[in-house]
């Protein structure tokens, strides 16, 4: 099961979905308790809503959904609020969305209150209320940056890059989508993301010449843009 977790990461992810089914098998032939099998099939359900298979995703998060435990029943809420919004149906994914925040901030589980925060940033965005998106952006860089998580910080700040590009500061959003891409420690979701961001914000501005804002953002300071989140309530000028 952990191999799955690490192709997935990797974004190798059809191999990831054949360690995840078969790890799902293997916790049942062990007769091993819900746990385990909840973790299997909560990756996999992760795992077809990155390879677009979002009804599969949807059927087998909820499976572990109906298998109780307090604890990751925030994780199985939260990957079915992401799989409702590729579905269109955004209001049930803010049900769920909320409910995982609600969860993981009762059991003080911080990294779970980043990966709502930053789904519901999303959603917020998506629905174009755009200053409940980025206060739920800066929170969430707040917390990963306390707690030094930071590929999910890098996840916020291209989000919230995303953002800013939407609100008038192409620029720097292009900066800091551009650091989210190129360094190291970001997940290949997150890189994925901001790429396609990039391309988006190039067709949504084509007479822009965007290659001086990108230099700039490989060589960004991250605590600056951290220190600079912090100080602005609302993205919007």
């Amino acid at each position: 099961m952990i191999s799955s977790f690490l192709l997935h990461a990797l974004g190798r992810y059809k191999e990831a979905k054949a360690h995840a089914e078969i790890g799902i098998e293997l916790a049942r032939s062990l007769g091993n308790s819900n746990f385990y099998t909840i973790i299997g099939f909560f990756n996999l359900g992760r795992i077809a809503y990155l390879m677009g298979e979002y009804e599969m995703s949807q059927a087998t998060i909820k499976k572990a959904l109906m298998m109780r435990n307090e604890w990751w029943s925030g994780y199985v809420a939260h990957a079915l609020g992401r799989v409702e919004v590729a579905l269109g149906n955004y209001k049930t994914s803010e049900t769920h969305l909320q409910k995982s925040l609600r969860i993981f901030s009762s059991l003080d589980d911080q990294r779970g209150v980043v990966f709502a925060l930053i789904d519901l940033g999303r959603l917020a965005r998506l629905c174009q209320n755009y200053e409940d998106a980025w206060r739920c952006f800066r929170e969430a860089a707040r917390i990963a940056d306390k707690i030094r998580l930071m590929s999910n910080l890098l996840e916020a700040i291209a989000e919230a890059g995303y953002l800013l590009s939407l609100t008038g500061r192409i620029e720097q959003g292009v900066e800091w989508l551009t650091l989210a891409l190129n360094h190291p420690t970001t997940w290949q979701e997150a890189r994925d993301n901001a790429a396609r961001y990039l391309v988006e914000i190039q067709k949504a501005h084509p007479h822009l010449r965007l290659t001086l804002a990108q230099e700039r953002g490989s060589t960004l300071d991250l605590e600056r843009i951290v220190e600079w989140i912090g100080q602005q309530e609302v993205a919007v000028n």
